[in-house]
Order: structure tokens, then sequence, then C-alpha cells
């Protein structure tokens, strides 16, 4: 870069009176052996700038280093460990992102303890000087002491392009801008080897069509995940359902509440359409009301409920399993009156195709 591109580099990071400072500095340091154009050079060298600063877009991927400015995004994690030397170590690791796309910063030891004493935290723009590697999810940057990590006046807008749900297919790591339509409870499990793991489901639509969603341990957690809120997802991961693909949401995955909006309109399958292993969503007129029952679920004694419905539409008509708090809707529904039931699924039934719902089914009047 030239003089003025370099000058500019510097005064994102202080202000143009300590960059005078630092200059007269370096140069009555140095006596006659510096000039202000090396004196420049030097400053910026302490800042972490240098010819190779790049957008994280564009970053080379012969290269061996890369130094870039970005927003961090989340701290994704930050733990402890034990090298084999027996030498403790600290590793955070960051989700970053400027105005040509995200990545994942590795931070190591005494640069990771930047991360526990806040001097490096969400919203915060830098810039990154490390070295790169490949990692599960792409490039990635690795900075220890050798590295640099230096605190921008400038803002950072990250680029949010969202794709469609409809344009996704499995195997593909997109950003999607949704709105929460169900979500269920969060749930713990334990994992192979004794960890802990946490996952939770929800339904999420945008313009173009709905789709189920999976979001596993830090994902899992995040508090807004509430019916009616717009997110800005980015690097959800397409995987196979068990009955269509799915957003796969984890630990290389950041979510954020938007006050953009999403008109989402649930597409109406008629009853006559209906196919085995289908999700969707029907509606129609309450023509037969069962009573609310329990049951024992399996072998470890679980009381669950459910209850029955008919509903038709035209000349059609289906059977409806309320499962679990579902079930209680027998309660307020009567004969004759107007309801949807959204993301069900259906199954052989006595008679035909019957309708189930699911954790994430919706049952609502008209």
């Amino acid at each position: 870069m030239n003089s003025d591109e370099l000058r500019s580099k510097v005064l994102e990071s202080i202000s143009e009176r300590e960059l005078d400072e630092r200059l007269e500095k370096k140069i009555e340091l140095l006596g006659g052996l510096c000039d202000r154009k090396t004196a420049m050079l030097l400053v910026a060298h302490e800042l972490g700038i240098d010819d190779n600063e790049t957008t994280i877009g564009d970053m080379d991927e012969s290269a061996r280093s890369a130094s870039f400015a970005a927003v961090v995004l989340s701290v994704l994690s930050m733990r402890s460990f034990s090298r084999d030397d027996g030498s403790a170590g600290v590793v955070a690791n960051l989700f970053v992102g400027d105005e040509s796309g995200t990545a994942r910063v590795v931070l190591w030891d005494e640069v990771a303890e930047l991360v526990k004493s806040g001097k490096v935290s969400e919203g915060k723009c830098y810039r990154f000087s490390g070295r790169l590697k490949d990692g599960r999810n792409g490039r990635e940057l690795h900075i220890d002491r050798w590295g640099n990590i230096t605190p921008l006046k400038k803002l950072i807008n990250p680029a949010f392009e969202p794709a469609p749900l409809s344009s996704l297919n499995v195997g593909m790591e997109a950003d999607v801008l949704v709105r929460v339509l169900s979500s269920s409870p969060l749930r713990t499990f334990s994992r192979k080897d004794g960890s802990e793991g946490a996952m939770r489901e929800a339904m999420v639509a945008d313009e173009s069509g709905y789709m189920g969603t999976v979001l596993w341990d830090r994902a899992a957690s995040f508090e807004p995940l509430e019916s009616g809120n717009v997110l800005e997802v980015r690097r959800a991961r397409m995987k196979e359902g068990r009955l269509t693909c799915e957003l796969h949401l984890g630990a290389f995955s950041h979510m954020a509440l938007s006050e953009k909006s999403v008109v989402w309109s649930p597409e109406i399958t008629p009853l006559s359409g209906l196919r085995m292993g289908q999700l969707c969503c029907v509606e129609g007129m309450v023509s037969g009301i069962g009573e609310l029952r329990s049951f024992q679920r399996g072998d470890d004694k679980d009381e669950g409920v459910l209850s029955e419905l008919h509903l038709s539409d035209n000349d059609d008509r289906a059977r409806v399993v309320l499962w679990g708090e579902h079930a209680h809707a027998v309660k307020e529904l009567d004969f004759g009156e107007h309801i949807r039931v959204l993301f069900c699924t259906v199954r052989d039934g006595r008679d035909g195709p019957e309708l189930s719902t699911t954790k994430l089914s919706i049952v609502e009047k008209l």
C-alpha cells in the first residue's frame, strides 16, 4: 500500500495527535537513520498493519499469514487445556466479520486472556494479524504471541446476504433471515465421552417457505428463540432430517435479533392431497372431537396425553391425533369451528392417511 493508504490504516487505530507523537519519538530515537516515511512503517508494524492486509473474502488460499479488520460477532468458546508436556494452555474462538464475509479467529494463551479480561469483546472492531490454517469450516486465523490484535475506532458493518430457505439443499452452508414460528424446550444429554450436550428444535420461515431447525450446545441456549422474533442467522448448515431438510446451528453459527420484517403465509395442503411421510399444514372444520386420555410411554413409566379430532374440508375428512400439550386443544374446540394445524406429519391410519402433531406443531382457531 502507498503512504496515504498506510496513514489511513494507522488512523483507524489511533488519533492523528497520537500518530504525530509516535512519529516524532521514532525519528528522535533513531536520529538521522529514520525519516518520516520509515517512522510511519515502524508505527504501522507496531499496530499490526502490513502489506499483507486484506479482507476476509479475499484471503489468499496459498498465504501462510494474513491481517484484516473485522468486528467480533460472537465469542464462540474459551477453555483451558493441558499440553503433552504438562504445561497449561488457554484457547478462545471468535466469530468475526467484515463487509466481505465471516471467519473464525483462534486466540492462544496470553492472547486468549484478552477475551477473559474484556479487552476483546463482542460488537467491537479490531485488526487481527496472525497465521492462516485450514479448519473444519474453511480458513482460520490463529493468533499467538507472534500475532497482533489492535482495537479500531472505525465501525464495520459485516456482510449479510441471506439465502431463501427454498434454495437450500443438504450439505450447503448459508446465511438466512427467518422468523421463529415455534420452538421446543431445551434438553440436555450425555455424550459418549461423558460430556454434557444441549439441543433445542425450532420451526422457522421466510417468504419462500418453512424449515425445521436443530440448535446444538451454545446455540441451543439462545434466549430470543421465541415465536414471532426475526433472526439473522450466519453459517447455518443443511442436513437431512427425518422428513425434510433441516437447518443445523452449532459452534460455528451465529444468531442475532433483527428489526427486519419477515412475512410468511402457510401453504395449505388439501386433505385430498395428503401423502405418507409428508410434513404439511392443513385447515378445515372440526367434524369430530375425541376425549383427552393418558398413556404410558415405554418402560420409563412416563405418562403422556393425547386426543383426537376429525377435520373436514369440502368432501374430504381426516383424523388428527394431537400429542402432548396439543392434546388439550380439544377442551377449547366445538363442532363446526374452523381451525388450522401447522407442521403435522402424515402417517398410515386405520381409515387411510391421518395427521399427527409434533413438538413444533401449531393448532390455532381461524
